[in-house]
């Protein structure tokens, strides 16, 4: 009972007070002699024992070092010899700023404490992996180099592989082994040591790149760099007029640099522990690379093949959002501005979009191809306003659009993601010339190739080869103001998923995710990391009791999610077929009772027939039947006499032959008129309405697909969910079907 409080206080974040009155009357509706806790403090005090360590660290205010270990002693930061304490008004010394550790090493090791997961964490040992597809990091090259390089490791199923994430400690040894790290791009530069804000803020370019500073623009620009990419005979190559205006691409693109090359650039550079003045000498040195990151104190970190995993995330968000409102010219955000078109001038020849003067004398802007005037930005608001998606596929647009100002606002990490690989190509079709519609929708099915959950090797080698198109593509319709480090970073995304794997598992959508849990669960606003510290340690203990739970119990660590129910097994043997066995889902009412017509008891009973999966030897019988009544007739005929006579045929070859089947003679005799109707109906993770029930809500539930055996695909409306009853000598038999 205590496990089960403890469990839904970290589930769903009740107030400290709400569990205090649950406790309290769980112990008074149950016997006197209990060891229920009347608090939560109480019924948390049980599970001390469970509650996994954690450590208050003193650290620097600016985040020099830690006082730990030997500088455990220290008053003073050994880097910037800032104070370790600051007095109160009542004389006694606090730390300034503390850091809470949750070392790794307990928690993993009661992951394998837990029968179900433990059997998850030695999974890739066991992993049946296909040759050239890649749907799990240990498929991945980088994965296969380091077991190659550390075979003493690999031998061990037990040990663990971790991706390390940072946002704005680690295992070293036998137990565990940093693969890589993943982070947004500012907190890339943090952790790498390589500056992301400057003309070599590619970390793959380096000191090779040829990004320069626009002029008018003020801004780094990455225009014209992407030819260095393509084949050396493409013709791209040597165009003058389309890019940089009277250049001829022959450069090469820049080597990509292996951990060995990298650690002999960085071995001697300051440190953060050096103190400012190192790296401020360093800085000044223009190098690209402000510190040596500490990571390269793992002995292993240059042996990897990737060390720090691009987030597609961000990338993919800032590509659209860049893209968005330079096609629909939103003010203060697009890339075409007086300024960009001063830098058109300088840089390209494009005449008929310079910047020309009117009668008054004031600059105007002769119409670009990739901008929506007002009318067609009021039709693409108007369509984005109308949309509707399946529940849980996407979030409601409709709240991102505003009628006014014609423009599209609010649009989350997740919007951007849908909106530029799903509905980008469709929404401009009929609105952007062809030349740009085709350059735009090749680089939204580029991101939804990449961010496929299973890639085959070739397919990213083909997306290498062809980003470095695609980019120019948009080079030559777009100005250089448009192409920033965020419109550069997609060329290298490719060759990390060649070498690393499915991006699901390197992006940052699930660590965002799980700070904004933790935001959410900050109780007191005075005392924020340890309000979350105190959430975090006490759902740790909850996600631990509930691998214990009752087998159908919903808790976080075996959620069913919101449309899945708990299986339900059925009574009925093997003998019946699937059709009737397998559990159908569930409805959320108990539905109405209405009676078939007959075309619908037809074509209802054709379909049970046709799918029960015993019934070939009677269907080659009836052929039979109609071939010798008719020897001529066609084969195409045949299937139009089975829709006619075969139920009437079925029912009497059952009634004179009498097998010893009851569900043979429920089947023959057919469903009953009178069904079970339902307007709503959840299977399969699903929730499904019919059309007359969803059309005026948010989201399209109604939507339905069937494939034949050639592999066509028909599409429809869902208009009724019905369920059939066949009744038996013994017991009736049912199964739900949509209309």
């Amino acid at each position: 009972m205590a496990s089960r409080i403890v469990s839904l206080k970290s589930e769903y974040n009740f107030p400290h007070r709400c569990v205090d009155g649950f406790a309290s009357l769980l112990n008074e509706a149950i016997p006197d002699n209990n060891k229920m806790g009347k608090t939560f403090y109480d019924t948390k005090k049980i599970f001390n024992g469970l509650e996994l360590p954690h450590k208050k660290i003193h650290a620097c205010p600016k985040g020099c070092m830690l006082f730990w270990k030997a500088n455990a002693e220290l008053d003073k930061c050994r880097v910037c010899e800032r104070d370790r304490y600051k007095r109160t008004s009542k004389g006694s010394l606090v730390p300034i700023k503390e850091l809470i550790y949750f070392p790794i090493t307990p928690r993993l090791q009661r992951l394998f404490a837990t029968k179900n997961v433990a059997e998850e964490m030695t999974w890739h040992s066991k992993n049946p992996r296909v040759q050239g597809t890649m749907t799990h990091p240990s498929d991945s090259e980088a994965w296969k180099h380091l077991d190659r390089s550390f075979p003493d490791f690999a031998s061990k199923p037990r040990n663990v592989r971790l991706g390390m994430c940072t946002d704005e400690f680690s295992p070293n040894g036998k137990f565990g082994a940093i693969l890589w790290t993943i982070s947004d791009f500012p907190a890339y530069g943090m952790l790498s040591g390589w500056a992301t804000a400057s003309e070599k803020a590619c970390p793959y370019c380096l000191d090779k790149s040829k990004a320069f500073w626009l002029e008018h623009g003020g801004k780094m620009s990455w225009f014209d760099y992407h030819r260095q990419f393509l084949p050396p005979e493409h013709p791209f190559r040597n165009n003058k007029i389309a890019f940089c205006k009277n250049k001829v691409e022959k450069g090469t693109p820049p080597h990509i640099m292996s951990g060995d090359e990298l650690w002999q650039q960085v071995q001697h550079f300051a440190k953060s522990r050096d103190g400012p003045e190192a790296l401020a000498s360093l800085k000044k040195k223009k190098l690209g690379c402000f510190k040596q990151s500490v990571l390269w104190e793992i002995p292993y970190w240059k042996t990897l093949l990737l060390c720090h995993n691009l987030d597609v995330m961000r990338i993919e968000k800032n590509f659209f959002d860049q893209l968005i409102h330079t096609v629909m010219d939103v003010k203060k955000h697009t890339s075409d501005t007086v300024a960009s078109r001063n830098d058109i001038a300088k840089y390209c020849k494009r005449p008929q979009l310079h910047v020309t003067e009117d009668a008054r004398g004031k600059d105007t802007l002769p119409k670009v191809p990739f901008s929506l005037d007002k009318a067609q930005k009021k039709v693409l608001c108007e369509w984005v306003r109308n949309l509707k998606f399946p529940d849980g596929y996407a979030s409601n647009l409709s709240r991102c659009v505003d009628l006014q100002s014609c423009n599209l606002h609010g649009l989350k990490s997740h919007d951007c993601h849908v909106f530029m690989e799903r509905l980008l190509p469709v929404a401009l079709k009929e609105l952007l010339p062809v030349h740009v519609w085709k350059a735009i929708t090749e680089i939204t099915l580029f991101f939804r190739d990449l961010c496929c959950s299973t890639i085959k090797l070739s397919d990213m080698e083909r997306l290498e080869q062809n980003i470095a198109e695609i980019l120019c593509k948009l080079e030559k319709i777009f100005p250089p103001a448009f192409f920033n480090s965020m419109e550069h970073l997609p060329v290298h995304l490719p060759y990390e998923a060649r070498l690393c794997g499915p991006v699901q598992y390197r992006w940052m959508y699930p660590f965002e995710r799980f700070l904004n849990h933790l935001k959410r669960k900050i109780g007191n606003k005075a005392r924020v990391e340890g309000s979350i510290c105190n959430v975090y340690l006490t759902e740790e203990i909850g996600y631990f009791c509930s691998n214990y739970f009752q087998q159908g119990v919903d808790t976080k660590t075996r959620d069913l999610g919101r449309n899945v129910h708990d299986d339900v097994e059925s009574t009925l043997d093997d003998s019946v077929p699937e059709l009737f066995r397998v559990d159908h889902g569930h409805a959320s009412t108990g539905g109405v009772r209405r009676y078939l017509d007959e075309k619908e008891l037809q074509r209802a009973h054709l379909y049970v027939l046709g799918n029960s999966g015993i019934l070939e030897p009677y269907e080659r019988g009836f052929e039979d039947h109609i071939v010798q009544m008719q020897p001529t007739i066609r084969k195409e005929d045949v299937w139009i006499k089975h829709e006619a006579e075969f139920l009437e045929w079925f029912r009497l070859k059952v009634i004179q032959e009498k097998p010893n089947d009851e569900i043979l003679f429920a089947l023959a005799m057919g469903p009953s008129k009178r069904v079970r109707t339902w307007s709503q109906f959840y299977v399969n993770g699903y929730k499904f309405q019919t059309y007359g029930h969803g059309k005026h809500k948010s989201t399209m539930n109604y939507g339905v697909s069937v494939s034949n055996e050639d592999g066509g695909d028909y599409f429809g409306f869902l208009e009724d969910i019905i369920e059939l009853e066949f009744t038996g000598a013994l017991q009736t038999y049912k199964t739900v079907l949509f209309k």
